[in-house]
């Protein structure tokens, strides 16, 4: 296994400065799941409709 070598690999945190992520908070998450298959619902007229999976996942 090769080391990390910081002149190939620069990560930038997405983290905002000043923010205590300690704190309890509301977080909105994206995800992008595998080509783009709508796997836990579909929007229609503007909202999410959620299928099975969907609704085991919102649980």
């Amino acid at each position: 296994m090769s080391r990390y070598n910081p002149q190939l690999y620069h990560r930038h945190s997405l983290r905002q400065k000043g923010f205590d992520y300690s704190q309890a908070a509301v977080y909105f998450v994206t995800l992008c799941l595998q080509n783009r298959d709508p796997l836990l619902g579909r929007i229609a007229n503007g909202k999410m409709q959620l299928n099975d999976a969907g609704r085991m996942i919102r649980k």
